[in-house]
């Protein structure tokens, strides 16, 4: 695992024991806020860590057979948590993962997409919303998405009037970097890509959602690009 600058994080590299010859996943698949990586091994192991490189308990998973095919992330049935679905020798396998996952889900399938483009800005269109106070409240994705110098972020009330609506910019760890909030009567802001201290923020995929004085909404994708 590598920052933005290039550097290896703490609690990388991971040694799995074998050859791995597929692409790893990232999601957040616990529901904790921050993304895990899955990766699988020809030996028919598949592996989840936390970011900080700490192997989930529930892992390694062992399949009888070597796994052949890269594995994906899916909740198939509709319960709110994953199935690791992975292609073997044998057939395939589905593993029900009894976690709420949660909306952090950057890199769930082989090349990030069902368009398999393997780019991150490809995926950004999708997200997960929970319910809202009304059929009509929507927070909007941001435009232009990606973005170099600013971007516009907006929402629809709705028949709610909010009195503190701000939009909060966190990081994929899940830290929050800016905060914006909207004016009186106003349902666009502008964000600059800089963090609460005026400081630029490295390229790379932000999350964002609508914070008000009783309701939070879902979450959304950004791309900055300098």
């Amino acid at each position: 695992m590598l920052d933005a600058t290039g550097s290896t994080l703490d609690g990388w590299p991971k040694s799995m024991n074998n050859t791995s010859k597929t692409s790893p996943l990232a999601a957040d698949i616990n529901n904790d806020g921050a993304v895990e990586i899955l990766a699988s091994t020809q030996d028919g192991h598949i592996y989840c860590y936390a970011y900080d490189g700490t192997l989930l308990p529930e892992f390694p998973i062992c399949n009888p057979t070597s796994v052949t095919s890269p594995i994906a992330l899916h909740d198939l049935d509709g319960d709110g948590d994953y199935e690791i679905i992975a292609g073997s020798t044998s057939g395939i396998s589905v593993w029900d993962y009894k976690e709420l996952h949660g909306s952090f889900h950057p890199w769930t399938l082989y090349r990030g997409n069902i368009q398999r483009t393997g780019n991150y800005a490809d995926n950004l269109t999708y997200a997960v919303e929970p319910s809202m106070p009304s059929n009509d409240f929507m927070l909007h994705q941001n435009f232009p998405n990606p973005f170099k110098n600013s971007t516009s972020i907006s929402y629809n009330p709705g028949a709610f009037h909010f009195e503190q609506a701000q939009v909060a910019v966190f990081n994929i760890k899940g830290q929050k970097v800016r905060e914006i909030s909207f004016a009186n009567g106003s349902f666009s802001v502008q964000w600059d890509g800089k963090d609460n201290s005026g400081r630029t923020l490295a390229n790379g995929v932000y999350l964002y959602k609508l914070l008000t004085e009783n309701y939070e909404s879902g979450v959304k994708r950004l791309l900055l690009i300098k």
